[in-house]
């Protein structure tokens, strides 16, 4: 067994194999922003690889399933003003620094490009940017104002801001209460998006895709099933699991994981299957290898994996604006080919790489 449950509630838990694991979800964010891919001979290639809402639905449930592993204890008790503040100053604290950097960059590019007469628009999103909440205004343009990636943090930080008071609503539990709390929230999140879609596409156009995709209101669904796999967890920790049984589950889940993200997007669907079968797969991922005992725990705990899932935070964050920004500054002067652009992308994976690593070191002294 991992030993767990042996953990004191002061200390922080940590399950190497969910690095290995974020490494395999940013990789498919990363690819879904080599856009220019798109229209050329490579675009099924393109597609097949560009597992993007995959990666970020399975990030949502696994930010659930870490904070209930690191912080549920804690807060079951219940707790005072001082530890929901310590609780959020620590978390901030962990993703402003390069968060903050990117914003900045974002406003200086939005100025150059000669945007800055719209001083007024302005204003008001790099507030809500400065404290984390543009994600939580649900009308066009404020969730992405100045990066594609930084709606992601947005809606993470107003989850954190909700975790305690979850938490605290939670206990140790049993395996059916688990089931039954996940069709609870499966139901309530096809409510809440089939509501969502019908406003935004059928009475208010301007919400664009803020409601259905990068708001705290939808992915808090995905959050809580993170949440609810720990519980599921926590009631099987002191359970005998022979390691023929998880073999089997790692590969089998790792089969479909694979076989579905390959498909996804290609084949044509309603959004709405789409999110569905992305937590549903999450939450098998994150269970099973949550006991990092089988084979394919030990094929996927291997230094790049590792290495890549450390810096995933600061990989997500600065890929966007290094794939967009210089790719959109080369095609100007250069004419692409195929080759080319594969070159661009490899070049582009080493550089954000190179970064977030440097990145990452500089923060954790």
């Amino acid at each position: 067994m991992t030993g767990l449950g042996e953990v004191s509630q002061n200390q922080t838990r940590y399950i190497s194999v969910f690095d290995s694991l974020r490494a395999f979800a940013v990789l498919g964010v990363f690819v879904a922003h080599l856009n220019f891919f798109a229209g050329t001979g490579l675009e099924f290639g393109y597609h097949m690889l560009s597992y993007a809402r995959f990666g970020v639905d399975f990030f949502f449930v696994l930010s659930g399933f870490v904070l209930a592993m690191n912080y549920s204890q804690k807060f079951r008790k219940g707790f005072a003003l001082k530890d929901y503040l310590a609780f959020v100053i620590k978390r901030i604290k962990k993703i402003y620094p390069v968060y903050l950097a990117v914003i900045i960059y974002g406003v200086a590019r939005f100025i150059i490009k000669g945007n800055y007469i719209l001083v007024a628009e302005i204003t008001k999103k790099l507030i809500a940017s400065i404290v984390l909440l543009q994600s939580a205004v649900p009308f066009q343009g404020w969730a992405t104002a100045f990066s594609g990636a930084t709606w992601f943090l947005s809606c993470i930080f107003v989850l954190y801001l909700v975790t305690p008071l979850v938490l605290k609503k939670t206990k140790k539990t049993t395996v059916k209460r688990t089931y039954i709390n996940t069709i609870i929230i499966f139901i309530a999140f096809n409510v809440v998006y089939m509501c969502f879609h019908m406003m935004q596409y059928y009475k208010f156009p301007n919400l664009n895709l803020s409601l259905v995709y990068s708001s705290p209101y939808i992915n808090i669904f995905p959050f809580l099933l993170g949440i609810n796999c720990y519980l599921f967890f926590e009631t099987q920790i002191n359970h005998t699991k022979t390691t023929n049984r998880i073999n089997s589950a790692e590969f089998i889940v790792s089969i479909g994981t694979v076989c579905w993200c390959l498909i996804s997007e290609t084949v044509t669907m309603p959004v709405i299957i789409t999110y569905n079968i992305n937590m549903l797969i999450s939450i098998c991922l994150i269970s099973v290898f949550a006991y990092q005992e089988g084979k394919v725990t030990k094929l996927l705990n291997n230094k790049a994996m590792l290495s890549l899932g450390e810096i995933s935070f600061e990989f997500y964050l600065t890929h966007y604006l290094i794939v967009t920004d210089i790719y959109e500054i080369l095609s100007k002067r250069f004419s692409f080919t195929e080759a080319g652009m594969v070159a661009f992308a490899i070049a582009a994976f080493i550089v954000t790489y190179i970064l977030s690593k440097t990145l990452h070191s500089l923060l954790k002294k």
